[in-house]
C-alpha cells in the first residue's frame, strides 16, 4: 500500500533526525509514533537505540485488508543538535494537530529542510571553544591570565580539528588529537617555566570536548528501561573519557619533567559570580547546539545560572557534593519542564545547555591524571566520583520529567471529565 509506505517512511526520516541530533531513545520513538498515528496508520512499533531504528507498521484500507510496512535506518554519526529536535518536535505536533487539512509533499519539504540545515561555521566553532574555555577556567578560580591562556589553548585546539576536517576522522580520533593538543601546549608552557594553574587551564579547555552527558542520557536511558540503548551511550561516553585521557598523556611523554606539575583547583562560590558565569557558560554551549530562537538561549542561561546557584548555596550550606549536584539538576530539569510546557519546546533545549557546568569533567580529568602518575586508588575514587555525579543528574533529571508526566497526564484527565460532564449536561 503506497500510502503506509509513504507514512512509514516519512515517520522514519523524522525520528532519525532527533536520533542523530542526540536525542532521547523515548523521544525519538514517541515522534515515530506521533507522525505515523497522526497520518492514518493504525498500529506503529518503532524499536531505537543509539545505532539504528526498526519501524514496523499495520493499516488497513478501506476494504478492511491489512498492509504493513517495515523500515530499518542505520544512524552512523550523531552530533549534538537541539534546534533539529524543537523543529521536529514542532513539525510533528503540528502534524497531529492538523493530520486532517496537511499532505505528505509539505511534510516531506519539511523534514529534509530540517535535515539539510547547515553546521556551524569555522569562525563561530573556534569562538566558542575560546569562550568556553575561558568561562570554565574561571569557574575553576582560575586567574585572568589563566582563562586567556585556556581560551587561547582552545582556539588553536578548535582551529586544528577544522583543518583535519575534511579526513572525516572518528570522534575518538578527534578527541585524542583535541586534547594532545592542549595537554602539549601546557607542558611546553611548564617546561618554559611559565607556571600557571594548568590544572583549571586543562579542565577548562578540555571541557569543548568532553561533554559528560552522553553519560548523564545513558543513565536516563537505563532508569527508563531502554537499557540496550543505554549501554550503547555509557560506552560511548567511556570512550570519549578514554580518548581524552590518552591524549591527555601526550604533553607528558614529550616533556616528562612536567608530570607532578597538577595545581590546587576548585570552583568559584560567590554567589553572583556562580551565576553570571553559569549562565554565559550555558548560553555559549546554547548557540552551539544550535538553539536557535534568542528567547530559549535567554531562558536557558537563566536555567543554567540558578541550577548552578542552588548547587553553591548548598554546599555553602555544607550539603554534601552529590546532595548539592542533585538538587540543582532537579532544579534545573523542573524549571525546564515548566518552560518546555509554557513556550511549546522540548524541555531538552532548556536542560542539556543548562547542565553543562554540572559535567564532571573534573573528575574525569583527575581519573586521567592519577592513572598516569599511577596512583591508581586515587583514580579509582575520582572514576567513581564522576559516575556518582552522572548518576545524579541522570535521576534528577528522570524524576522531574517523571513528574511533569504526571501532572500533564492528570490535566488531561481532568480536561477529558470536564468535557464529558459539560456534554452530558448540555442540552441541544
Amino acid at each position: 500500500m503506497e500510502q503506509l509506505e509513504e507514512i512509514t517512511n516519512l515517520a522514519l526520516r523524522a525520528g532519525r533526525i532527533v536520533c542523530e541530533s542526540s536525542g532521547e531513545t523515548y523521544r525519538a520513538e514517541e515522534t515515530i509514533s506521533i507522525i505515523a498515528h497522526s497520518l492514518g496508520a493504525d498500529i506503529v512499533e518503532p524499536y531505537v537505540i543509539p545505532t539504528g531504528i526498526m519501524l514496523y507498521t499495520e493499516m488497513k484500507d478501506k476494504q478492511g485488508m491489512l498492509h504493513t510496512a517495515t523500515r530499518v535506518a542505520r544512524i552512523r554519526n550523531r552530533t549534538t543538535n537541539l534546534g533539529k529536535i524543537s523543529l521536529v518536535n514542532e513539525l510533528s505536533r503540528n502534524i497531529a494537530l492538523n493530520h486532517e487539512h496537511v499532505k505528505y509533499e509539505s511534510i516531506e519539504s519539511n523534514i529534509s529542510a530540517i535535515n539539510n540545515i547547515k553546521p556551524h561555521n569555522a569562525l563561530f566553532s573556534v569562538l566558542i571553544a575560546a569562550v568556553s574555555s575561558c568561562l570554565f577556567t574561571i569557574m575553576l578560580s582560575g586567574t585572568y591570565l589563566d582563562a586567556l591562556v585556556a581560551a587561547a589553548f582552545g582556539t588553536i585546539m578548535r582551529i586544528i580539528l577544522f583543518l583535519l576536517a575534511p579526513l572525516n576522522l572518528s570522534s575518538f580520533i578527534t578527541s585524542v588529537i583535541g586534547s594532545s593538543i592542549i595537554s602539549f601546549l601546557s607542558s611546553l608552557l611548564f617546561e618554559l617555566g611559565i607556571h600557571l594553574n594548568y590544572t583549571a587551564i586543562n579542565i577548562g579547555s578540555i571541557m569543548y570536548l568532553m561533554s559528560g552527558l552522553a553519560m548523564v542520557i545513558a543513565i536516563r536511558d537505563i532508569i527508563g528501561g531502554d537499557y540496550l540503548s543505554g549501554i550503547t551511550r555509557a560506552t560511548e561516553a567511556l570512550v570519549i573519557a578514554l580518548s581524552v585521557g590518552l591524549g591527555g598523556v601526550f604533553g607528558f611523554i614529550v616533556f616528562p619533567n612536567t608530570i607532578a606539575r597538577n595545581g590546587i583547583t576548585h570552583i568559584v562560590t560567590d554567589p553572583f559570580l556562580s551565576f553570571m558565569l553559569a549562565a554565559l557558560v550555558t548560553a555559549t554551549f546554547a548557540m552551539l547546539f544550535y538553539v536557535k530562537k534568542r528567547l530559549h538561549i535567554f531562558l536557558t542561561a537563566i536555567v543554567g545560572g540558578i541550577a548552578w546557584l542552588l548547587y553553591i548555596v548548598l554546599l555553602r550550606c555544607e550539603f554534601s557534593n552529590i546532595t548539592a549536584v542533585f538538587l540543582g539538576s532537579f532544579s534545573a530539569g523542573i524549571i525546564s519542564e515548566i518552560f518546555a510546557l509554557l513556550f511549546k519546546a522540548p524541555s531538552t533545549v532548556f536542560f542539556i545547555p543548562a547542565l553543562i557546568s554540572f559535567v564532571p569533567g573534573g573528575s574525569m580529568y583527575a581519573t586521567m591524571y592519577n592513572a598516569v602518575l599511577e596512583n591508581y586508588s586515587e583514580a579509582l575514587q575520582s572514576l567513581l566520583a564522576t559516575i556518582s555525579i552522572a548518576g545524579s543528574i541522570a535521576l534528577a533529571i528522570a524524576f522531574a520529567t517523571t513528574i511533569a508526566r504526571l501532572i500533564a497526564a492528570y490535566r488531561r484527565k481532568i480536561y477529558a471529565f470536564r468535557f464529558k460532564f459539560i456534554k452530558k449536561n448540555t442540552k441541544f
